[in-house]
């Protein structure tokens, strides 16, 4: 068994760096507390909060666009923001983070074979035990498979299992049940509970689900508002398959569709239609075809068999479950939605001078969606630093909307969305399905996930 490690975060102040003739944006605020070796604590909070800066503190890794004014964050003595060079890579071997996004930190050209002897050395027969921990040994030939041809949920799954796989003595885990459904939430719980015993690694967890942190840590702390209610609700019913709704108003129609990994059949025989203002939701065990499905719609991943017709590429919303790998982090995010509201205007008689957009029109989604207004014209020192911020400023949550924002803009007929919710506290969640829902009537929206709320917002939900 691995020793844990002591971690003291002292009046911890954390800010946004602005031009030097600019005040600097407060993160985080005299954030104080303690976790002793071997003890589980869980960092709750509202998306945008500073959860995630506050694990990467952890870590040393505030990168050039965030200073700590104040405070310091200690683990077993040393001082990893005060850390360079192979001091710092020594100590972050010892520690694991595994992050919100499902596929950001694994390599997705290796197989998840090297994936596990690159960070632990393992032989296959002691990769196979460990991932039998995570429910994902028995997928066809796993081992050579590579991370994009895995789910979204068995590459939370995979990211967890690499991460605890060299005996971490400091474990850091970014909202572990995101995406994945009930069942595989169960799966990655009780492994990571598994790890915990196994290793005495201290561990700290981000979650938004009051039920993951009393699973795991032994204590919460908040970060800004507590935003995580548990009255969930329920889903709607699920159909089998879909009944049959082609018609004139028909924007998306599925026959008979088969797709697959290689050799393994992934859907089999699928049907669908999918009209005009319809919302559709698709749920389903993690590993069923959900985003394969959303990316064949997209044209991403080929058919074996069937047809879809009705999909305008020119006319098309996506909202990927990956939000960090699908934002460039090297353009502000300000230009990154008026280049979506142009695309629109372009399509459309929606320009309102020659070679412009509505600016109000982005203002108002930004507004839905409780984020800043990246594009505000008024002469405030706070919104020049808004206007030049990137997407690698922002919080996993913050990027998720950003993404379900640029859809939106986009004004597409068809807009298809994989687990849209996953990175966001409840509220922001709720946000997102309200917009999703009453965004335009002349829409067809489809979208895959395992969030009660969105499921009970669509007007259908599809098993798979």
């Amino acid at each position: 068994m691995t020793a844990g490690v002591d971690i003291t975060v002292e009046n911890l102040h954390i800010a946004a760096l602005t031009r030097s003739d600019r005040p600097q944006r407060p993160i985080l605020s005299g954030i104080n507390f303690h976790v002793a070796s071997g003890e589980s604590l869980a960092i709750m909070g509202p998306s945008g909060a500073g959860k995630t800066t506050l694990v990467k503190a952890m870590l040393g890794d505030l990168g050039h666009e965030l200073e700590v004014t104040r405070g310091r964050v200690a683990i077993d003595g040393h001082l990893p923001l005060s850390m360079r060079g192979g001091a710092l890579r020594a100590f972050r071997r010892q520690c694991a983070y595994v992050d919100q996004d499902p596929g950001a930190t694994l390599p997705p050209r290796w197989s998840v074979r090297r994936i596990l002897r690159q960070r632990a050395g393992l032989t296959d027969d002691e990769a196979l035990v460990l991932l039998s921990d995570f429910g994902i040994a028995d997928i066809g030939g796993i081992l050579d498979r590579t991370p994009t041809q895995l789910s979204g949920g068995q590459r939370r799954r995979l990211g967890i299992a690499a991460g605890i796989a060299g005996q971490p003595k400091l474990l850091l885990i970014d909202e572990p049940t995101a995406g994945v459904d009930a069942t595989a939430a169960k799966v990655v719980l009780d492994s990571l509970k598994v790890a915990q015993r196994r290793s005495g690694a201290t561990c700290v967890v981000i979650t938004h689900d009051r039920k993951v942190a009393e699973e795991l840590a032994n204590r919460a702390i908040f970060i800004g508002d507590d935003a995580t209610g548990q009255d969930v609700g329920e889903p709607r019913p699920f159909t089998a398959q879909a009944e049959d709704r082609a018609g004139a108003d028909t924007l998306l129609s599925i026959e008979n569709l088969t797709l697959s990994h290689g050799a393994q059949e992934i859907l089999t025989d699928f049907n669908l239609s999918i009209r005009r203002g319809e919302v559709v939701g698709i749920s389903g065990p993690s590993g069923r075809g959900k985003t394969t499905l959303l990316r064949a719609i997209l044209g991403l991943h080929p058919i074996s068999q069937g047809t879809i017709s009705g999909v305008d590429p020119h006319s098309v919303g996506w909202i990927p479950q990956e939000s960090e790998l699908s934002i460039n982090p090297a353009v502000p995010v300000a230009t990154i939605l008026r280049r979506a509201a142009k695309r629109a205007a372009e399509h459309t008689a929606a320009r309102t001078t020659k070679g412009s957009v509505d600016l109000s029109e982005i203002s108002s989604v930004l507004h839905a969606l409780d984020l800043p207004d990246f594009l505000d014209l008024s002469p405030r020192l706070q919104v020049q630093h808004l206007r030049r911020c990137k997407a690698d400023q922002l919080s996993g949550g913050q990027r998720q909307r950003i993404n379900v924002a640029r859809a939106l803009l986009r004004n597409p007929r068809l807009l298809v969305a994989d687990e849209p919710t996953s990175a966001l506290d409840r509220a922001n969640a709720l946000r997102v399905v309200s917009l999703l829902k009453s965004s335009s009537p002349q829409r067809a929206t489809i979208i895959a996930s395992h969030d009660p709320d969105v499921l009970a917002a669509c007007d259908r939900v599809i098993g798979l």
